[in-house]
């Protein structure tokens, strides 16, 4: 597991990150990168068989975005994807993060099962037709605003 630590991302620092890295089980390895205006981390599973990318914005300690989750269609069905998500909702919390979101294509499968996992439909993605933002509290002990990605 590599862990990177940029001294300008002011309040995810250190502990944070290296909480956040203690989610994974030992399926699952991860690289943490570090940016100006965004961090991530990716996810992947040992053998390459599905991966998944959790970032945020460095001046925003309320909300993760979620993105990137795929399976390969032969490991499907054997909750791989399921403990990716809450892996990636695990590390929000431990990031200090109260609110998760993502955006979906609506007419397919996956919004489904996002739905599924207490994700709610918030509003119509602007960038591309038929997708939209859905969100979930992750840690409703934190008081947050309602951010809107831009």
């Amino acid at each position: 597991m590599e862990q990177v630590v940029n001294k300008e991302i002011d309040f995810r620092l250190g502990d944070n990150i290296a909480l956040a890295l203690t989610c994974l089980d030992s399926r699952f390895i991860s690289h943490f990168y570090p940016g100006d205006l965004t961090s991530e981390i990716l996810i992947m599973e040992k053998h390459g068989n599905a991966f998944a990318r959790i970032y945020w914005y460095n001046d925003d300690n309320e909300t993760v975005y979620l993105d990137w989750l795929s399976v390969d269609p032969k490991f499907r069905e054997q909750g791989i994807g399921k403990d990716l998500q809450l892996i990636r909702e695990g590390m929000g919390v431990c990031l200090g993060a109260k609110t998760s979101c993502l955006w979906v294509n609506k007419d397919t499968w996956m919004h489904e099962w996002y739905k599924r996992r207490g994700y709610e439909d918030w509003f119509d993605r602007k960038e591309q037709e038929n997708t939209i933002w859905m969100r979930k509290v992750i840690n409703a002990d934190r008081q947050t605003s309602d951010p809107v990605p831009s």
